[in-house]
C-alpha cells in the first residue's frame, strides 16, 4: 500500500463555494501530502497543527487515491453531504 491517502492544501486566501468541484481543488493545490494509512495521515495533521508546522488557515480536502471522493473537508456546506445517523 503505498500513498493510499492525499491532502490536497488549498490557500486560506482562495475562494471555495458550492460549486467548488474535486478538479478545482486539485487545480489549486499549494501543497499535497501523501500518506500510506489514514491514521498516519490523521497523525500527520494532528502534530502539524498542534507544532504550527502546518497552517489552521488553509483548507484541507482529504482524498483516496482510488476514488477521488471527499473523506474529510470543513467547508464549503453542502461540499460532503451529512447523512442522519
Amino acid at each position: 500500500m503505498e500513498n493510499e491517502y492525499r491532502i490536497y492544501v488549498i490557500s486560506g486566501e482562495d475562494t471555495v463555494d458550492e460549486e467548488f468541484t474535486s478538479e478545482d481543488i486539485m487545480d489549486l493545490a499549494i501543497d499535497i501530502i501523501c500518506a500510506d494509512t489514514l491514521e498516519q495521515m490523521l497523525g500527520f495533521l494532528v502534530k502539524g497543527l498542534n507544532d504550527g508546522s502546518i497552517s489552521d488557515e488553509n483548507y484541507y480536502f482529504l482524498f483516496h487515491k482510488d476514488d477521488y471522493m471527499t473523506l474529510l473537508s470543513d467547508i464549503p456546506n453542502g461540499f460532503v453531504e451529512e447523512t442522519e445517523d
